[in-house]
């Protein structure tokens, strides 16, 4: 009876995984993590006001801007998943309920400390400007109600998601105990505030170092891993309605970066039969923010920035991306 539920509870998992990153190399996902927690607490000295420095006090970057608890407990999770399917046997089966439950939880903290931050931020917003309705993405508008909408959505997928894990964990233990621990939003928009105008010392040659890392890859990955190799592999033909508004075949190249054991830390795909270049046109985009920041170009009578295809912001459908990183 014991071998028949775990045949169908890894059944369960081999054909509908509740946290799953097949082909994902968890190492560098794990490496990936830390760079990026680290980068964005750097952030925080980006605003060096005493209101921002507190603000952040209250509501860490890390916390907020991504949801690190959350991804980091999700590729322990593949990795159980992992083991699990290696050898499926009811110690193994045990870790990765466990792995779920603990990526759930990640999840809703997350996601807590998201929707108080939001709540947070809009507060202060209305108190500086009572008619604001919605936050501004370049020429699109997003009305507050809607956001916190979708993070409530959000919240109520882990409260499906917990039951399906519940019912999967049925299928060879007893059901659990309801734990007594529950997240709640109550008070979460009695944030303290404070009006002060004193400012923090600069670190202006500091931010200018790390934005200079930042910008070199080959760097970061060196400081990480030692000796690195790069290598340009392609042409690759592929078909996609990215760029044309239609199916037309492209040419692209990958550049890989490997450690000393030959392991891949990098890869980017280039599209290498077109360029792209955003026009630096002052009245052309609702996003003058943007715009201030080519000031030195227009100045000198450029009105034209190289914008690479393949980079994520250019297009939001970039399911084209993992297949080419496979064909590679």
């Amino acid at each position: 009876m014991k071998q028949t539920l775990l045949d169908e509870f890894r059944d369960i998992t081999v054909h509908d995984p509740l946290f799953a990153a097949e082909g994902l190399n968890l190492d560098n996902a794990f490496w990936a993590i830390d760079d990026l927690e680290d980068i964005t607490e750097k952030l925080e000295a980006l605003d060096q006001s005493v209101r921002g420095q507190f603000f952040f006090l209250l509501h860490p970057l890390k916390e907020i801007l991504h949801p690190f608890r959350f991804l980091r407990k999700f590729l322990e999770s593949e990795r159980a998943r992992q083991h699990f399917l290696a050898l499926p046997d009811l110690d193994r089966a045990k870790k990765l309920i466990a792995s779920y439950y603990a990526t759930l939880h990640a999840l809703q903290k997350d996601l807590y400390a998201y929707r108080s931050a939001c709540l947070a931020m809009q507060k202060k917003t209305l108190s500086r400007f009572p008619r604001a309705k919605a936050y501004n993405f370049y020429h699109h508008k997003v009305p507050f109600a809607d956001f916190n909408a979708a993070i409530d959505m959000m919240l109520d997928n882990t409260r499906a998601l917990q039951k399906e894990i519940d019912h999967r964990k049925n299928l060879l233990f007893t059901p659990p105990r309801r734990s007594k621990r529950t997240f709640s939003s109550a008070g979460i928009e009695q944030i303290p505030q404070r009006n002060l105008a004193k400012k923090l010392p600069g670190k202006a040659r500091q931010m200018l170092h790390w934005i200079e890392e930042g910008w070199d890859v080959t760097y970061l990955l060196k400081k990480r891993f030692g000796t690195i190799t790069t290598e340009l592999t392609g042409p690759i033909f592929y078909e996609l309605a990215q760029f044309d508004e239609k199916p037309a075949t492209h040419q692209f190249f990958i550049y890989v970066a490997r450690d000393k054991s030959a392991t891949v830390r990098f890869a980017s795909a280039l599209l290498a039969d077109e360029f792209h270049f955003l026009e630096l046109t002052e009245n052309k985009y609702n996003y003058p923010a943007d715009i201030f920041t080519y000031g030195p170009l227009l100045k000198k009578g450029i009105n034209y920035w190289f914008q690479p295809a393949t980079m994520f912001y250019f297009t939001p459908d970039l399911t084209y991306y993992p297949d080419l990183m496979t064909i590679f």
